[in-house]
């Protein structure tokens, strides 16, 4: 047998012979065959952490920038939310993160997106389309400097009761080591990482910060907005 963290493998089968613990993504059919690796496309994913195939190449150099719920479950009073199940991860998959932003470093282009709230319902989950009030903004400097703000909310029943998550965080360009750095502030929930991948396959981790003291499996246990500089990122 190989361990392969999520799942474990048969050589003499051929095959893996436990699920993976979750589906990366519900409204995809192919991902409820929780017995196939990356999608069944091993040419194109890899799944270092056992759950979730890294981004498409292709993008060129870019920074990774994703807000996720650690936990596979949240609590949020009367209701307990789907969380995301998985830990900091440079091959993040998109869908397994309630934000995600790529922003190409040498191009005018980003891509973004938010991923439905889940509640579990009578011990199925029901998943609800993101919010109309979420705002996530990408902007840069002249300096080459890239700044990323959001104002986010679940959606569904909670939507107009829940609190709004804040941030804005500045990437810079580290003229001397290569690679960026960061500063800014945000509220200490949920968990948070940027890397920066230089488009040969070399991955720079930017910061990997988890949620914040309280209780970090309670959406009311948010923080208020702290802020922060490259140095306190590494601790």
């Amino acid at each position: 047998m190989y361990d392969y963290n999520a799942r474990m493998y048969s050589p003499l089968l051929g095959r893996f012979i436990s699920a993976d613990p979750l589906v990366p993504r519900p409204d995809d059919p192919q991902s409820f065959n929780r017995y196939s690796y990356v999608l069944n496309n091993p040419l194109r994913y890899t799944d270092p952490s056992g759950h979730c195939p890294a981004p498409p190449k292709g993008f060129g150099p870019a920074i990774c920038f994703a807000l996720f719920i650690k936990p596979p479950t949240i609590s949020a009073p009367p209701f307990t939310l789907h969380g995301d199940g998985r830990d900091f991860s440079p091959d993040s998959d998109p869908k397994a993160s309630r934000v995600w932003v790529w922003i190409s470093v040498d191009q005018a282009k980003h891509t973004v997106g938010v991923n439905p709230t889940g509640y579990y319902i009578g011990g199925s989950i029901n998943w609800t389309p993101p919010s109309a009030q979420n705002k996530i903004e990408v902007s840069r400097g002249r300096k080459g400097e890239i700044n990323v703000s959001y104002d986010l909310v679940l959606s569904g029943v909670l939507e107009d009761s829940a609190p709004h998550i804040n941030g804005s965080i500045t990437f810079v360009p580290d003229r001397k080591k290569g690679g960026y750095t960061a500063y800014g502030e945000r509220d200490g929930f949920p968990w948070a990482e940027a890397y920066y991948h230089d488009g040969k396959g070399r991955v720079q981790t930017i910061f990997q910060r988890p949620a914040l003291r309280g209780n970090p499996e309670d959406l009311n246990a948010i923080e208020k907005e702290y802020g922060f500089l490259d140095a306190q990122l590494k601790t």
